[in-house]
């Protein structure tokens, strides 16, 4: 899996949170903390989001 820092992908953090709990909500991506599915609207700190 690649990983991209928040840092480097540009814009807000907010943002890309935002539009990654959209995906997550159709269907399109996974949220997970040290490797545990995590619930996107409750999560705090980093994050990976993976496709699904």
């Amino acid at each position: 899996m690649k990983r991209f820092p928040l840092a480097t992908i540009g814009g807000d953090r907010e943002d890309v949170r935002r539009a990654a709990r959209r995906l997550a909500a159709a269907g399109r991506v996974r949220w997970t903390q040290k490797g545990h599915p995590v619930d996107p609207s409750t999560a705090r700190g980093d994050v990976e989001i993976a496709g699904t």
